[in-house]
């Protein structure tokens, strides 16, 4: 019979072994710190390129031909720290142009563009505040816009048309603006007293003429003298003739002289005006039909 043997290992001391894992655990610590600190540098630079948020309106989203909207463009800033040097040019639709003026307002500082007539606008310098927890920071401009040619336009701040120290904005911004042509005035007349007697006393004609639309009518296109004549200018009945007429700037405008203040139909109003009318007789002599023909 063969006789087994039983080999040992040589005993390690137990100082040995504390080194041993010692060195494990130090190991172990050092790759812990390593991952954490990549941790922190991955997250800081997600905090540092956070996209910066852009929104536009128009105020009112529809008007007439030639009246002005207000044109918003809000920023939004996400990021803990303020975005600096913030900048954007926003090009307008074909028909659409900077009014005058063109009253241009920040909260974000820096210098706004907006020539009238021009078809762009523009911030440079602005700072956007930084965020509060989870509200964004926000600042915004704004400048009056308008268009004379009836449509509609669509305004649109593409991708990265903003920069600043934040970084740009990821996604694009728009807006719609109508504008509707010119309605006509419309008007009304009215005799008071209705009844008069040949020779006896005289009746107020008045003619009201209402501008609905939202921007101011004036006789600059004929458009004023023109309804003038339409509702005004008529054959008067037989045996009657215009005395007179109440209010001078009418008189002005009617016979074709300079326009005033008085001769405008402001937005969204009515005008009205007066003639003296009487019945020939005894004597009375008329001013005759102030014709429309010879303007």
């Amino acid at each position: 019979m063969r006789k087994s043997s039983n080999v040992r290992a040589p005993a390690i001391p137990s100082g040995r072994r504390a080194a041993i894992a010692g060195g494990q655990c130090r190991r172990a610590i050092a790759a812990t710190g390593r991952a954490l600190t990549a941790a922190v540098l991955a997250l800081t630079a997600t905090l540092a390129v956070a996209d910066v948020g852009v929104n536009k309106s128009f105020t009112p989203n529809s008007v007439s031909a030639g009246q002005t909207s207000t044109l918003t463009i809000v920023f939004l800033n996400p990021n803990p720290a303020a975005a600096t040097a913030t900048s954007v040019t926003d090009t307008l639709p074909a028909n659409v142009i900077v009014a005058s003026p063109a009253n241009p307002t920040t909260t974000c500082g820096g210098t706004v563009t907006a020539t009238p007539g021009a078809g762009a606008v523009a911030l440079s310098g602005g700072t956007i505040p930084a965020a509060v927890g989870t509200t964004p920071g926000q600042c915004q401009f704004t400048v009056g816009v308008l268009s004379n040619t009836p449509g509609t336009y669509i305004n649109t701040i593409p991708v990265d048309a903003v920069s600043s120290s934040e970084g740009g904005n990821t996604q694009a911004a728009q807006a719609s603006l109508v504008a509707t042509a010119l309605a006509n005035l419309t008007g009304t007349k009215a005799f008071a007293p209705t009844v008069v007697h040949g020779g006896g006393g005289a009746t107020t004609m008045t003619i009201t003429l209402t501008n609905a639309n939202g921007v101011p009518i004036t006789n600059g296109d004929g458009a004023v003298l023109g309804h003038l004549c339409a509702f005004g200018q008529d054959a008067l009945p037989h045996h009657l003739a215009l005395l007179h007429i109440h209010e001078d700037p009418l008189r002005d405008l009617v016979d074709g002289a300079t326009a005033t203040a008085a001769d405008i139909i402001e937005r969204g109003r009515a005008d009205r005006h007066a003639w003296r009318i009487g019945p020939l007789g005894r004597g009375r002599q008329g001013r005759g039909r102030q014709g429309c023909g010879r303007h």
